[in-house]
């Protein structure tokens, strides 16, 4: 099978000891897998970093959003068709991560119009790349919290459709925030905010919008205006 059409990635924020794993479990993807750096100080010196593997740190942290829109961005830059994405606090059994690229290039050639393939959510999962040049990326409105929920939206509503794979993975739960008194306590303010503006894009949360078009406006509207949405 060939191993240079997707592009890998593991964000990490803190806790580098549950990333160790992840490296660990995830040998498979390392020839072609970056660790994206976006802890306050620098994780790489406290990381044994395998042959192969790279880290990239932007000259500011990035957020959730943005993190996302590299990852893609960058899988296109680099002429792959897929963007696997991993969380640094995932637990992935052996072979998972194989499994996974063998179903996404089954789905991809029945499937053409896929938009992303799931094992527990997004925790480890696959994107279409090419999706990204249709819709547009992340709504960086959203540091991290509903920015996925908008994107899967606006793929659906754009006819590109969500695969789940069946693979089992596990997740240790949020240790992003949970470990970090600070960004727990900025969430616990922020998330009702961010709900809110998710519910005015879409006319709903969730799995209740109303909305077609974001804000209720068609793409004519946004054009008219000279904003690109």
């Amino acid at each position: 099978m060939p191993d240079s059409d997707y592009c890998a990635f593991v964000p990490v924020v803190n806790r580098p000891d549950l990333l160790q794993n992840v490296l660990a479990a995830t040998t498979f993807l390392h020839a072609n897998l970056t660790i994206i750096d976006n802890s306050i100080d620098g994780l790489a010196w406290q990381l044994d970093i395998p042959d192969g593997v790279r880290v990239f740190r932007a000259a500011v942290q990035m957020t959730f959003s943005q993190t996302m829109n590299f990852e893609i961005s960058e899988t296109l830059r680099q002429g792959k068709k897929y963007c696997v994405h991993a969380h640094n606090d995932a637990l992935i059994p052996a072979g998972a991560c194989e499994k996974l690229l063998e179903f996404t290039r089954k789905t991809d050639a029945e499937n053409p119009k896929w938009g992303i393939v799931h094992t527990l959510h997004d925790v480890l999962c696959a994107y279409n790349a090419k999706v990204y040049n249709d819709i547009g990326g992340y709504d960086t409105v959203f540091p991290a919290y509903f920015s996925d929920n908008d994107y899967f939206r606006r793929m659906e509503l754009a006819g590109w459709t969500r695969i789940l794979s069946g693979i089992e993975v596990g997740h240790v739960g949020s240790q992003t925030i949970n470990s970090d008194p600070f960004l727990c306590f900025l969430n616990g303010l922020t998330f009702p905010l961010y709900r809110a503006y998710y519910e005015a894009k879409w006319g709903g949360g969730p799995g209740q919008e109303l909305f077609k078009y974001e804000f209720n406006h068609p793409k004519e509207y946004w054009s008219e205006l000279k904003i690109t949405r």
